[in-house]
């Protein structure tokens, strides 16, 4: 786990340093967060207090760039940390350069998720070559090519100053505490919330979501207002410092405009370390225009009934969620743009505002105040883990292997269903989330082995993984955010709920069909088919067409499974958001 700390209090607002710049230049004496805090910020606060301190101190006057390390924000547009590099390019005279990293031995690589950050990567490499005249530096880092830590060797030799996307989650994380070590001074700018975390004071303090909602209520609308009327980027480079840079870097870049350099061949010859089994989603493109298609659409035709339609399984592809969270995850998409574009419409929907405004950006401070959060341990209050730890000794009716898991082999029908729309479509509804998560509880030896086996199944194979919506919904279905409830086998005082209790109220066997139309649209991939028994195929055409909350009533144990195996081939298909939180 990484060292690095999301903690807050280095933000640049705290220096009280006094700068005196000339105009040769001379920033001898100047360190990054006074030079940010006093001269090229004083009058956009709302954009300032976006910024905090990754390591403090003076301008490398030998610098030859501005390095602006583009992580978790694959835009050109509405980008507080692209707009902070322009600023400071322009006042000290530096060319900019945008530079962005893959790395194949990241955990959890595989051709889904490479795919889609590679046409992330080529979009925004267009977006800042047509808006801003900015060429994107894009280091793959392979076997292929070289593992050097070439960001780091830019950041020590050839950067004045460095500006970086708050992390947030690994691998960025890690990178941001390599960037921390190099000589040159750098800030992390927020880019995700409209709300900064660091502005949340006491966050620890906070156990319950309303509890957030209510005590940063008036700082968010105050932010709501700002982002609803602030403009566009206006700021440009100056022409001389134009691609400048770009023929003094020690590596070769990746361009994705390139006729021979295509995203496949990427895929294909470059990046061979990925797990190719986890097979790309053809419909649901990484690029910007496409992002903003899936939005506006939903606008149209879901955002009106969200509160009525976001629970109901059945209608996943029909509008009934928004699906953006891929999207905005990666920072494809602005949060910004589309709070604008619902005010713009003035098509509302409170519980859509709830959720984007509250639980989404909830997980985000959760993340940047805990940023051990892969650590159980970590994360959970005393009340939870102690429970879960009393309860290890209870017997378990039946222990699976991480591999049965990913192959959805188990004896519950609605649990491979679940599992297996996360391997085929990569994405899971936000309704079956709880009863998905919580069923490990019952299939692992510890809490402890549940939440690494829950972080593995999603991370590895949903396409909005390894982001703070993801790790705050996982650590809630083993009692994070939550309050005690009566004393069960094996959740203890954790809040119980069943496939078996689901499936009450869920038509499995309508659901089992959207699955397989998704799945056999997809491409060239084996399908394993589902394992059920006949007791299992008594509950396909049991519940109505929808999902309604269920009782938390129930027994998930069944007997051992009749093993079918299907191959379908596979064309095209979709990705969801799998954390509307509740």
């Amino acid at each position: 786990m990484s060292s690095f700390s999301s903690s807050p209090s280095s933000s640049p607002s705290q220096s009280s340093t006094t700068v005196v710049i000339n105009n040769n230049n001379n920033n001898n004496e100047t360190t990054l967060s006074s030079y940010v805090t006093n001269i090229l910020l004083p009058k956009q606060p709302l954009l300032h207090e976006r910024i905090r301190n990754l390591k403090n101190g003076k301008i490398n006057n030998n610098g030859k760039c501005i390095m602006y390390v583009m992580l978790n924000t694959l835009r050109a547009h509405d980008n507080p940390a692209l707009e902070t590099s322009i600023q400071l390019s322009n006042a000290l005279n530096l060319p900019l350069l945008v530079l962005t990293i893959l790395n194949d031995k990241w955990k959890h690589s595989t051709e889904r998720k490479f795919n889609f950050i590679l046409e992330a990567m080529k979009s925004v490499s267009n977006e800042l070559k047509n808006t801003q005249n900015i060429p994107l530096t894009i280091n793959i880092q392979c076997k292929t090519k070289t593992y050097k830590p070439w960001h780091l060797t830019l950041g020590s030799r050839g950067a004045a100053a460095i500006v970086v996307d708050e992390p947030y989650t690994e691998p960025y994380i890690s990178i941001a505490n390599q960037i921390k070590r190099v000589v040159a001074p750098s800030i992390l700018v927020d880019n995700a919330c409209i709300l900064t975390p660091q502005l949340v004071r006491n966050f620890r303090a906070i156990d319950r979501p309303y509890k957030f909602m209510n005590s940063t209520k008036i700082q968010r609308n105050k932010r709501l207002l700002w982002t609803l009327k602030q403009n566009k980027l206006k700021d440009s480079l100056k022409q001389k410092s134009l691609e400048l840079y770009q023929k003094e870097l020690p590596f070769d870049p990746v361009n994705l405009n390139n006729n021979t350099m295509t995203i496949d061949y990427i895929l294909k010859h470059l990046v061979t370390s990925i797990d190719y089994n986890v097979c790309k989603i053809l419909t649901t493109k990484g690029d910007s225009k496409s992002g903003y298609k899936r939005w506006n659409i939903f606008m149209k035709k879901g955002l009106k009934s969200y509160d009525k339609k976001r629970n109901n399984v059945l209608e996943h592809y029909n509008f009934g969620v928004s699906r953006m969270s891929c999207y905005l995850n990666l920072g494809i998409v602005s949060p910004f743009k589309m709070m604008k574009s619902i005010f713009n419409e003035n098509v509302k929907n409170e519980k859509f505002f709830h959720e984007f405004l509250c639980f989404r950006e909830l997980s985000y401070c959760y993340c940047f105040y805990y940023p051990n959060h892969l650590i159980l341990q970590d994360i959970l209050p005393s009340w939870a883990y102690n429970t879960l730890g009393k309860h290890t000794v209870d017997e378990r009716p039946k222990i699976y292997t991480l591999d049965e898991l990913k192959e959805y082999k188990t004896n519950d029908l609605l649990w491979n269903l679940c599992q297996q729309s996360l391997v085929e479509t990569g994405e899971l509804h936000n309704n079956l989330r709880m009863p998905w998560g919580k069923q490990l509880l019952i299939w692992t030896e510890t809490a402890e082995d549940a939440y690494e086996y829950m972080l593995y199944l999603n991370d590895h194979f949903a396409l909005d993984g390894m982001a703070p919506p993801s790790y705050h919904g996982i650590g809630w279905c083993l009692g994070l955010y939550d309050s005690p409830k009566n004393e069960s086998k094996i959740f203890g005082r954790v809040r119980y709920k069943s496939t078996t209790s689901k499936s009450k109220y869920l038509n499995v066997g309508k659901y089992k069909q959207q699955i397989l139309m998704r799945s056999s649209n997809h491409g060239k991939r084996k399908f394993i088919g589902m394992f059920f028994n006949n007791n299992n195929k008594s509950n396909e055409n049991s519940g109505d067409s929808g999902s309604r909350n269920s009782s938390d009533d129930g027994d998930n144990h069944t007997t051992n499974n009749n093993n079918n195996v299907r191959l379908k081939k596979r064309k095209k298909q979709d990705i969801t958001s799998f954390f509307n939180q509740r």
